[in-house]
């Protein structure tokens, strides 16, 4: 973009840096509902298929 200056750039760069880390702690949760999902499938806690 025309006219930036490099303060702008340097945000830009700490929000996408943000953003990847969002990300990648949403990743973690999912992962970590996955397993939690099957230990309760094995355990005959809940049954998700309902």
């Amino acid at each position: 973009m025309i006219g930036m200056g490099s303060e702008n750039y340097e945000i830009i760069d700490k929000l996408e840096n943000i953003a990847k880390s969002l990300q990648s702690m949403a990743e973690s949760q999912k992962r970590m509902v996955d397993i939690l999902e099957l230990m309760a499938q094995e355990k005959e806690i809940i049954d998700l298929k309902k």
